[in-house]
């Protein structure tokens, strides 16, 4: 990109939230270490990282510093799931996921309420920016949200490698439990 395109990126698309990022996430307690941060939402430190694996398959992670029983979820099983999961809806309400994650379910499963006069601008700027993203990257927003989140923690939570242990925190992470995920 030339000239100042580059920052003029995490701009446009703040309103989905998804920002770009480069900043080292290891700060954050709950940052899986094999977890390789790409985008963040601006919003109470939640970021989103591909967990590195031995396959071709790099399932996207959410982490919520915030959600303090559930920090992590597994939130695709590649960048094209993940962006089809806020294809409708935008990346501000996946990252309430873990906070509340029967009633986002229940909303991502809704169609989005229609736009109207009424509506703010950022609004109608959000979702020109998800009609762009669903054409460019073919996106279809997930049918059975709730069910394939889970299929998702059980085939990949265990994976991650949280930081710390015993001997090094004095209160280790926790490693990510499906426990009460949609309960």
């Amino acid at each position: 990109m030339a000239g100042g395109d580059e920052e003029a990126i995490p701009e446009l698309l703040y309103p989905l939230p998804l920002v770009p990022t480069s900043k080292n996430w290891m700060d954050y307690h709950c940052t899986p270490i094999n977890v390789d941060v790409f985008a963040s939402t601006s919003m109470d430190g939640a970021h989103f990282g591909v967990l590195q694996t031995d396959t071709d398959i790099q399932p996207v992670v959410l982490v919520a510093p915030d959600a303090s029983n559930r920090p992590c979820v597994i939130v695709g099983e590649t960048l094209h799931e993940f962006l089809s999961l806020g294809c409708e809806h935008g990346f501000g309400w996946v990252v309430e996921v873990p906070h509340r994650p029967a009633e986002m379910v229940k909303l991502l499963e809704q169609p989005p309420e229609p736009l109207n006069e009424a509506s703010l601008e950022v609004d109608w700027i959000r979702e020109r920016l998800l009609e762009n993203l669903r054409e460019r990257f073919q996106l279809r927003p997930w049918t059975n949200i709730g069910e394939r989140l889970m299929e998702l923690q059980e085939e990949y939570l265990d994976e991650l490698d949280m930081p710390g242990s015993e001997d090094e925190l004095e209160t280790p992470v926790e490693k990510p439990s499906t426990s009460g995920l949609l309960h």
